[in-house]
């Protein structure tokens, strides 16, 4: 092993994915309950320890294929500068602490959830990417999950159609914004000899299986000023709006990737803005 630098712990453990992770928890933990509580601190830092874990297991795991793709293939595993057993190990440091935290936050049904994450994204995602080109779809019920572990962390309902609807746009969403990522490396990809849809199906069908997702995550934006999810007439038309985008980044998917992929992440990003606004009962004009 390499020397090993504070920069490269940040790489093996994703460290902006990790927040971001974080963040989607604190976002389910004040959706249920609209005012901070230390149990809604433990349970975003509880998921940071557990994504990062994930991450750095993962990297582990997955050496070989980071090593040929030119977006991971300086990561501090496949260039040497920390070794498998250091990742393996700092990997199930942090996926222990973080049940540790996540138990103490949400007690065992936070834990239950917490184990249940590890073990589908590090024991059935990650080697699944190498067998099927729909493993995705595992990945993303796991990678789903950090709202509702915050919202049961701090006592909310597991039946809420708000919970359901969260999940849901979350689900959706995560499998157009890796395929259009994907896209950028296909080559890489092709060499890995990993099972894509990109890859694997003729381009016309992916073409149309890419808009499918993309119809199928603006339904589930639309869907939500249907539902008495919203109390406010603006935050309505908000969230009808970015359905209405979405329905356009459909037509972009293929021909402007990049364009696309903005799309879909605004689009994310906007909805549980508003829906926490709304939440909270701040007054917004839209004029």
């Amino acid at each position: 092993m390499g020397r090993c630098t504070i920069v490269d712990v940040a790489m093996l453990i994703r460290w902006r994915v990790s927040l971001m992770v974080a963040g989607a928890t604190f976002f389910g933990a004040m959706l249920a309950v609209p005012h901070v509580t230390i149990t809604h601190l433990l349970a975003s830092l509880a998921t940071f320890l557990l994504a990062g874990g994930c991450s750095a297991i993962n990297q582990v795991q997955e050496a070989d294929l980071d090593a040929v793709i030119p977006r991971t293939a300086s990561r501090p595993i496949p260039c040497g500068r920390i070794g498998h057993m250091y990742g393996s190990l700092m990997g199930l440091a942090l996926v222990t602490v973080g049940w540790m935290v996540l138990c103490l936050a949400g007690g065992l049904t936070s834990l239950l959830v917490g184990i249940g994450i590890v073990a589908v994204y590090n024991g059935l995602y990650t080697p699944l990417k190498r067998r099927t080109s729909f493993a995705l779809l595992v990945g993303a019920a796991a990678g789903a999950m950090p709202p509702v572990v915050g919202w049961l962390a701090v006592g909310g309902h597991p039946a809420s159609p708000m919970l359901v609807v969260v999940y849901t746009l979350y689900l959706l969403w995560q499998i157009p914004h890796f395929w259009l990522h994907a896209a950028r490396d296909r080559e890489a990809y092709r060499k890995a000899r990993l099972p894509l849809p990109l890859l694997s199906l003729p381009h016309e069908r992916y073409a149309r299986l890419l808009k499918v997702w993309f119809h199928a995550y603006a339904v589930a934006v639309l869907m939500v000023p249907a539902f008495p999810l919203l109390e406010g007439v603006g935050m309505r038309i908000m969230v009808t709006l970015c359905g209405i985008a979405l329905l356009f980044a459909a037509t972009l998917a293929v021909r402007k990737r990049r364009v696309a992929l903005h799309i879909a992440d605004a689009v994310l990003c906007a909805v549980m803005v508003v829906l926490l606004i709304d939440r909270l009962a701040i007054p917004v004009s839209l004029f």
